[in-house]
């Protein structure tokens, strides 16, 4: 088992840096949940991001986790087969939008509601 060696970055000032709001290429969500682990976030439980690299991780690899994660979640919460459909339809629309009107060049369609 890894020792955590150093604070965690939420201990020193109170916030989370790999919070999504905060940086969505570092979510919490994608960090392995290894029980009883030294390195798990005293917050959420999951592996603290600031050890990707112990865990063989890159920031992209995180935000692909969190994604995959996210939606296996959706998925479960979506048992309904119809409710399925109707979200991945969704789904397709949304990353059509996402290649046609990136946030680099649209940035009015990504404001924080």
């Amino acid at each position: 088992m890894a020792e955590k060696s150093q604070p965690f970055p939420c201990e020193l000032d109170g916030h989370c840096p790999y919070e999504y709001d905060q940086n969505t290429d570092r979510d919490i969500e994608g960090m392995p949940l290894l029980n009883n682990d030294p390195r798990g976030c005293p917050k959420y439980g999951h592996v603290c991001p600031m050890f990707m690299e112990e865990c063989g991780l890159t920031a992209e690899g995180l935000n692909i986790r969190a994604t995959v994660h996210c939606f296996q979640v959706m998925g479960r919460l979506t048992m309904d087969e119809q409710k399925k459909v109707a979200f991945l339809l969704l789904f397709e629309k949304y990353r059509a939008i996402l290649q046609r009107y990136p946030e680099s060049d649209y940035p009015q369609y990504y404001d924080r509601m």
